[in-house]
């Protein structure tokens, strides 16, 4: 449980962010440059020149980017420059985690690479799960220290938020041991809900710097329009952390927003990397980390600590309920719903006949119900808090997303434990899947 702190600006909350100030802090100024590369009969090559990065912090002062000296053949031209590869960092952050990680990978006999994410970080647009982003930055880094065994923990699943992720990060990657961590959902979070965003990409952070000095990247992706409200809420809480975080987006943004770098040599479609994306995407998060390495004998360290959170430590007690007998969302009464196992005994509901009806009593701090949402649907159900009607939902999704995806509707959340009662009744002759139930406490 823990105790809650709630701190979070409402202003913060429902303002909507200055996109100027944003791009300068995010972005920089400089403009970009980017070589032409001739005389290539099959495709065209993507590398690194040396280079150096400004940074007034001796702490995280990384002097001299010299990356190693790899060369790959891409279906773009494009020169990773120093300005492009300066321009994807938006915060080099407390090095010490990531130094002892190095440390580690000098003798160690095998590492685990960790990532949770949505799609990207699954390797939607990828043509094979070898060229996924996290197994081509595994790929780099195994060329690094041949000596180290470098496998990955993938907690990728397409069409998810953070809200989701701190609800089953715990289980699906930290249980695991991960040695470093990589966390992808800045396309994915909802810019329209700025507190829920913030709250839970923080608790889902605070979740993973609870593994001793593991470090944890933020990684931000972008869509085919270059948005950056997730990211700006993202970074505020990377920064607050100390966290790296790895821009792809700032990177390689500009290259397509003037007509340098064309999107579809890039990408599968209007979000996903392609091959060649991904690509970039890995090397993108091995030169930081290279480059580090180069340098981490005359980089000064010292422990770290974890300060008290920025918003609020709701989510970093956040989980998903389950049939094991500790599970603190209790079902009073169920007429009608099957109960669904899933893995690591979760469990979900579904129901078919209208008059189904299923009741919660908690006393926890949030619940939140996920569903299935797909063209091919049609339930509703009505949604009681206390015996007060607070919704009707509905599954039905116009859009074509293949098999849908899941959709969260938070219930309630309150600051203190109250006693609350939460019945969820179908209410016409349609299929309607609970696919999980989230909470915090």
């Amino acid at each position: 449980m823990g105790k809650h702190y709630n701190h979070f600006s409402s202003t913060m909350a429902k303002t909507t962010p200055n996109h100027g100030i944003s791009f300068a802090v995010l972005f920089g100024k400089r403009p970009v440059l980017i070589k032409a590369i001739i005389g290539l009969s099959i495709g065209f090559i993507l590398f690194l020149t040396g280079c150096s990065i400004n940074d007034s912090n001796p702490v995280s002062s990384v002097p001299n980017f010299d990356p190693f000296d790899t060369v790959f053949s891409v279906n773009s031209s494009i020169t990773l420059n120093c300005e492009i590869l300066n321009r994807s960092i938006v915060s080099r952050g407390n090095l010490s985690r990531l130094i002892t990680f190095l440390k580690k990978a000098r003798n160690a006999n095998s590492l685990k690479i960790g990532c949770i994410g949505g799609s990207i970080t699954i390797g939607t647009g990828a043509s094979s799960e070898n060229t996924r982003y996290i197994n081509r930055f595994q790929y780099f880094l195994q060329r690094l220290f041949p000596q180290t065994a470098f496998s990955i923990i993938d907690a990728g699943i397409g069409a998810t938020n953070s809200r989701f992720g701190c609800s089953r990060v715990r289980e699906d990657l930290l249980n695991e041991k991960p040695d470093l961590i990589v966390i992808e959902y800045a396309v994915n979070d909802d810019p329209n809900d700025s507190n829920l965003t913030t709250q839970s990409i923080e608790g889902l952070v605070r979740q993973c710097l609870q593994l001793d000095s593991v470090p944890v990247f933020m990684l931000f992706t972008m869509d085919n329009k270059g948005d950056t409200i997730n990211a700006h809420f993202h970074s505020i809480i990377g920064n607050y952390y100390s966290l790296p975080i790895i821009s792809y987006r700032n990177a390689i943004w500009p290259l397509v927003e003037t007509n340098q770098l064309s999107w579809t040599s890039i990408a599968a479609d209007d979000v996903h990397p392609n091959d060649n994306g991904h690509m970039i995407i890995g090397y993108l998060l091995y030169s930081y980390v290279k480059n580090v390495f180069e340098q981490m004998d005359t980089i000064q360290t010292g422990p770290v600590q974890i300060p008290g959170p920025f918003s609020t430590d709701l989510y970093e007690f956040a989980g998903l309920h389950s049939s094991l007998p500790n599970d603190p969302l209790k079902v009073g009464q169920n007429v009608g719903w099957a109960v669904v196992e899933k893995e690591d005994k979760r469990i979900g509901y579904s129901s078919t006949s209208s008059g189904d009806s299923i009741v919660f009593k908690t006393t926890l701090n949030e619940v939140t119900i996920g569903y299935h949402y797909w063209k091919n649907l049609s339930g509703h159900i009505q949604v009681k808090l206390d015996g007060q009607i607070i919704d009707t939902l509905s599954n039905y999704f116009a859009a074509d997303w293949g098999p849908g995806f899941l959709r969260l509707f938070q219930v309630f959340k309150q600051a203190s434990n109250s006693p609350h009662t939460v019945t969820i009744t179908n209410i016409n002759n349609s299929l309607f899947d609970m696919q999980y139930l989230l909470y915090a406490k």
